[in-house]
């Protein structure tokens, strides 16, 4: 319940420690990924958020109350992942019309931003590693295609 207070006081990152705390004593119960996903939700952690939201319903999916409240927790981070999907696509089309006329630092620019907004798409790392090459920027883009078969090991 400190967790909880820790919310209401808008502290997540105390809230996230508790809640963490919680799981780590408790695997099973299903609050403290709850708690966990809203802390993680208020600290702009969309995935992560989402992530510990379905463990609660994995663990608890008898508890009417518990699984209509999370599911609309859950609905909230889904929402706000589409719409940075979204916004990460609009930084990538610009980085395309950059690369196009061979503004390779603002390709990288707009690449990275589309990245804060969307971490998980591996094709965000693979064009911007090509800017980095172009720029000589070897580590970074040695990095970045690094990223990118790590989140999507298959693609060539």
């Amino acid at each position: 319940n400190r967790a909880a207070a820790y919310m209401a006081m808008e502290k997540f990152e105390r809230a996230l420690r508790d809640a963490n705390e919680c799981v780590r004593l408790q695997p099973t119960w299903a609050k403290g990924y709850s708690r966990k996903g809203a802390a993680l939700f208020r600290m702009d952690k969309l995935a992560g958020a989402r992530d510990a939201f379905e463990q609660g319903l994995d663990l608890d999916r008898d508890n009417a109350t518990y699984v209509r409240c999370t599911k609309q927790e859950l609905q909230l981070v889904m929402d706000a992942i589409a719409q940075r999907k979204e916004e990460s696509l609009e930084f990538k089309e610009r980085a395309i019309e950059a690369f196009n006329v061979q503004n390779f630092k603002r390709a990288e620019q707009h690449l990275s931003s589309a990245i804060e907004l969307d971490p998980e798409n591996h094709v965000f790392y693979s064009n911007r590693a090509a800017a980095y090459m172009a720029l000589e920027q070897y580590d970074k883009a040695l990095a970045d295609a690094e990223e990118c078969i790590r989140l999507q090991p298959t693609w060539a």
